[in-house]
């Protein structure tokens, strides 16, 4: 089989918070992702530990066993 599909990648929408606190805690929500030949596959985050004030970026990335990547940002 030869695999040049991308990963399904669902991720959460972008999330706005009031700042408590110099570091303000986030809950972004779960990603998910499906591949045509390799079913779910895993999705990986470059989430912070914590969040300064200001916009975040967060990228998730899902990789199939062929080595067809998605991914999506949100703020």
């Amino acid at each position: 089989i030869t695999d040049t599909t991308k990963p399904d990648l669902s991720v959460p929408t972008d999330v706005t918070v009031i700042a408590t606190g110099i570091y303000t805690p986030v809950a972004l929500g779960q990603a998910t992702a499906v591949d045509l030949v390799d079913g779910v596959v895993k999705v990986t985050t470059d989430e912070p530990m914590q969040y300064p004030k200001g916009i975040t970026k967060v990228t998730y990335t899902a990789s199939d066993s062929h080595g067809n990547t998605a991914q999506a940002t949100i703020n």
